[in-house]
């Protein structure tokens, strides 16, 4: 069984990584210790906030209840907007290295094979 401490793994390139791109690697080397059990915490908790406020706004007439539903949903999903914009620009960056990084490997092993090839 793996371990699930995410400061024991690193990666091959991971001297190369940014620490958004470590995390982003992290999240899909133990998806089981990944975040999402936060995640719907967090989102049922502002559906909470929301229906109340939105409940009171319905039951009292008083409209201004409805600018905080509407304010707290726009903040969410600013902040999940920030988040995947972060992470969807970590992708490439990580593929662009570790494909340097087997080019790298590959021009070596070429090179080691030639090496033995001419020793013969």
């Amino acid at each position: 069984m793996q371990s699930l401490d995410r400061n024991a793994w690193t990666s091959a390139i991971d001297e190369a990584l940014a620490p958004i791109e470590r995390s982003v690697l992290q999240t899909y080397r133990f998806p089981s210790a990944s975040d999402l059990r936060r995640q719907i915490r967090l989102s049922a908790q502002y559906a909470i906030g929301t229906g109340l406020f939105l409940y009171l706004s319905l039951s009292t007439g008083n409209p201004l209840y409805g600018v905080v539903v509407y304010v707290v949903f726009f903040l969410w999903m600013v902040a999940r907007l920030f988040r995947a914009s972060r992470i969807t620009g970590a992708m490439p960056r990580i593929i662009e290295k570790y494909e340097a990084r087997l080019a790298a490997l590959q021009s070596e092993l070429a090179r080691v094979r030639a090496d033995v090839d001419g020793s013969r």
